[in-house]
């Protein structure tokens, strides 16, 4: 899990982002995590809500560097590839999170966003679908292009949506995914185990 201090004010101040509201990317930047159909469908979404920043976060992408370019000025910050308090304070500060995944072995960044209560979008990674609860506590995008633009425009355009989906994804993550229950799961596994020497050897 990320760090719990990240700090919603002091982002968006450091950032310059204003009122503005935020999308995050926080992935590797390549097709598998959906980053060129999102520099794509920026453009798209910044036709109903011309003010929206997108925040991008993490490591490669060089091949997309023209999409990247090509998008309005003041309508993109690029975070590089953030220390762990910088990831805390973006998720703090964004309005919505976007991993439009087709690859995903579990999605803990979702979880992550969930911890600071934000909405979160995935793409078709079954480990996504399992985790997001589509229409609950985020949504589901089918990857294309047009997709994630109407999802991002959908969530930004319904602060209500925002804040019952952010409520509902850190409700499950309480529940679910904080350290206490962590350590709860790996000690009933090993109590597990431990009745059952014979797995430990087969």
């Amino acid at each position: 899990m990320c760090r719990t201090d990240g700090d919603r004010e002091r982002f968006r101040t450091r950032h310059a982002l204003g009122s503005s509201p935020a999308v995050l990317f926080l992935g590797r930047r390549d097709e598998g995590k959906g980053y060129p159909a999102l520099l794509r469908a920026w453009r798209i979404i910044l036709e109903t809500v011309p003010d929206a920043v997108l925040l991008l976060a993490g490591p490669s992408g060089n091949e997309y560097q023209s999409l990247l370019d090509a998008l309005t000025a003041g309508s993109v910050r690029d975070l590089r590839v953030p220390d762990e308090p910088a990831k805390a304070d973006a998720l703090a500060g964004c309005d919505v999170f976007c991993l439009p995944s087709a690859h995903e072995s579990f999605g803990i960044v979702y979880v992550e966003a969930w911890s600071y209560g934000k909405p979160v979008i995935c793409g078709t990674a079954p480990a996504s679908r399992e985790l997001v609860r589509n229409g609950e506590n985020g949504l589901w995008s089918d990857g294309s292009v047009q997709s994630i633009a109407g999802k991002i425009v959908r969530l930004l355009g319904d602060g209500v949506l925002r804040k019952r989906f952010g409520h509902a994804g850190r409700a499950l993550q309480q529940a679910n995914f904080t350290w206490d229950k962590v350590i709860e799961a790996h000690l009933q596994a090993f109590d597990f185990l431990k009745s059952k020497p014979q797995m430990l050897h087969a």
